[in-house]
């Protein structure tokens, strides 16, 4: 019995830090994540660059510090390459044309996000954006209002509005390949689970049949005469 409560504590402890990786992690990017958006912009002065996408690469992330590369595409086809790191937990660093493109996975109603240029912004609700569970959040300075909406799971920004005078924006995902990587994540979740379990009770099952198995006769030779 004392084995077993052993046996049963040290697997309980395996599938803890298994379901604690994913669990309490505040960043839901990974290197090589990329999204890329269509971006519209309407009352823009005769003659200014207008931009028609854009895309974001996470060229590296460790614990909660990612480099972003940003390539915006023009609609004379030219194209303007950004890169910077930023503390994706707080909010600080980064340079980047477009503040606010990725926050903490998890983040919820009532939370709230830095952002740099307007500081902490609170997370007003959830929603459904681009088929993926969204939060968002109003804010504005210097004459301008935006609008995000940041998928919950990944904490990354799926569409977004910006009035500034007689002039708006938008910004709508398009592509990305990360949705498939977090449905691969969850599946190794699950199948390291159910191994856990199984390996568990298949345990449990063998100690049991040991307690219960009663010893063996040995047949002793008979008597010679």
């Amino acid at each position: 019995m004392k084995k077993e409560i052993i046996l049963g504590a040290i697997i309980a402890l395996i599938f803890f830090s298994i379901a604690s990786v994913y669990s309490d992690t505040q960043v839901g990017v990974k290197t090589g994540d990329w999204i890329r958006y269509d971006y519209t912009v309407s009352g823009a002065p005769a003659g200014t660059p207008l931009p028609q996408w854009f895309k974001v690469e996470f060229l590296n992330v460790e614990g909660t510090t990612a480099t972003i590369r940003m390539t915006m595409h023009y609609a004379d086809g030219t194209e303007q390459n950004q890169t910077a790191t930023m503390n994706i937990a707080t909010g600080s660093g980064g340079s980047l044309s477009i503040q606010g493109l990725v926050i903490p996975s998890g983040t919820t109603t009532g939370n709230t996000v830095y952002i740099t240029g307007y500081g902490s912004v609170a997370i007003a609700g959830e929603t459904t954006k681009a088929g993926r569970t969204a939060v968002h959040a109003s804010f504005s300075s210097g004459g301008t209002q935006l609008t995000y909406y940041w998928d919950i799971q990944t904490g990354v920004l799926v569409e977004a509005s910006v009035v500034s005078g007689t002039m708006t924006g938008s910004a709508e995902v398009t592509e990305t390949n990360m949705w498939q990587a977090q449905a691969l994540d969850q599946t190794i979740l699950y199948i390291l689970v159910i191994v856990v379990i199984a390996i568990a009770a298949v345990t449990v099952i063998f100690f049991r049949i040991r307690r219960k198995k009663p010893p063996e006769e040995v047949a002793l030779p008979a008597p010679q005469s």
